[in-house]
């Protein structure tokens, strides 16, 4: 896809300049590329899962307290999104929501 090649030389143009902010917008920008394929799959969510927690390290260690949050909410958002109701995780969905709320309050 092309556009997750383009996201690839973003984030690795932050990497290489040191940009840590667009690094974790590039991040984010990513799960919104795999949750808004026409065709997802699980694969895509663990992908954009796993952004996501990047996206919120990133954020942390700058103390961005805004991009921190909306990197929960992505969190969040992954673990009540599975395509197999199995894997679907609400308890952990509902507690990355409320750190993603706390942050907003701050």
């Amino acid at each position: 896809d092309e556009s997750i090649l383009m996201l690839d030389e973003q984030e690795e143009l932050c990497q290489r300049t040191g940009e840590k902010y667009r690094e974790g917008l590039t991040c984010l920008r990513r799960c919104l590329v795999w949750g808004g394929k026409d065709d997802p799959c699980s694969a895509d969510n663990e992908m954009a899962m796993g952004a996501a927690k990047r996206a919120q390290v990133i954020f942390l260690q700058l103390g961005d307290k805004g991009g921190e949050a909306s990197a929960w909410d992505k969190i969040s958002q992954s673990h009540i999104i599975y395509f197999d109701d199995k894997a679907m995780e609400p308890e952990k969905a509902l507690a990355a929501a409320e750190k993603g709320r706390a942050l907003h309050h701050k």
